[in-house]
């Protein structure tokens, strides 16, 4: 069965009940190709936040669940300079 974008961002946001959570999150490592479909979620996801497209509660889950890893925060901060380079 196919995961849609929203379910994968929903995942990501930890918007999801803790079955729906668990399911989901077996997967990463049970079907071919849904580790690197939810990786390009998270870009997504941290690219719409590093631009302000995201909801107050979106942001915050953002922060809470995703920027604790250094990498992401790096890919944020990059994005917003990427970002402030291209409207100047």
């Amino acid at each position: 069965m196919m995961v849609a974008n929203a379910q994968l961002r929903a995942l990501l946001l930890h918007s999801l009940t803790q079955q729906e959570m668990d399911s989901l999150s077996d997967r990463v490592v049970l079907e071919d190709g849904f580790a690197e479909r939810l990786q390009e979620a998270e870009f997504d996801l941290l690219d719409d936040y590093a631009h302000l497209r995201l909801t107050a509660q979106e942001c915050a889950a953002v922060e809470r669940y995703l920027l604790i890893n250094p990498q992401n925060l790096d890919r944020v901060l990059m994005a917003r300079a990427l970002g402030r380079l291209i409207s100047s």
